[in-house]
């Protein structure tokens, strides 16, 4: 009867540890404005990563690694950032390449790049990088996507993008990551950026406030050379705890 009771009661306290964390998951996630829930995960993680390094994969080889081996999720952000490229980038003109995947996991830190590639004929005219890093802590068991970044370059001898479209995919960028004040943020920038000496202008960046604030990072760069867009970098960061 007593070994009855005591795994009854091993049932219950471990029926109890899970639906608080399931509560404190699903409260880390209620922190975080509405409109930015669906970038933000966390999970349950008893171990490290280990290291690991995969080079030259497949978009298909990179996500069943990272689903599979590591059981993490594939960052909504990546989709929304792919589906940005092929939309600016391509058209009837302009081809993408076949995209190259890496991952590399350092115990606590696991990175996935994905490399994109666009071409007029057989030169290349652009190319981009998405960056997602997930961060596990040892003392809370737990794994979160801590960091989503897009960084885009024009290449070779035009002034400025394929489709002469930099303002737009900066546009387009700002609303999948929903930034604050995006009109007037773009406004000022379409403003300054033709008249600027900096190579370097901050369309938006509540970098500072967001670390402060435990919260999340939303930052918008471009790099200008002869008064035209030639890189953009949109990044989010989760400081959240």
């Amino acid at each position: 009867m007593n070994r009855y009771k005591n795994s009854s009661l091993f049932l219950v306290l471990l029926a109890a540890l899970l639906v608080l964390s399931a509560c404190q998951k699903e409260q880390k996630v209620k922190n975080v404005p509405a409109q930015l829930q669906e970038f933000v995960w966390y999970d349950e993680r008893e171990k490290p990563f280990g290291i690991f390094e995969y080079d030259e994969l497949t978009k298909a080889e990179a996500e069943e690694l990272l689903e599979q081996k590591f059981s993490l999720q594939e960052a909504v952000l990546t989709e929304e950032f792919e589906k940005c490229l092929d939309e600016g980038i391509t058209d009837e003109t302009i081809k993408a390449g076949e995209p190259i995947y890496s991952l590399a996991a350092q115990e606590t830190s696991l990175k996935v790049r994905g490399y994109y590639t666009y071409y007029k004929e057989e030169d290349l005219v652009a190319f981009a990088y998405i960056d997602t890093e997930y961060q596990y802590d040892s003392e809370s068991k737990e794994v979160r996507l801590l960091d989503q970044t897009l960084s885009l370059a024009k290449h070779g001898s035009g002034s400025t993008f394929p489709q002469n479209n930099g303002e737009e995919l900066i546009q387009q960028l700002g609303e999948i990551l929903k930034i604050d004040d995006l009109d007037a943020a773009m406004a000022q920038f379409k403003e300054k950026y033709p008249e600027s000496s900096k190579s370097e202008i901050t369309v938006s960046d509540n970098g500072t406030e967001a670390y402060d604030n435990h919260g999340i990072r939303k930052a918008l760069i471009t790099r200008v050379t002869n008064k035209e867009i030639v890189e953009i970098y949109a990044r989010l960061v989760d400081y959240t705890e």
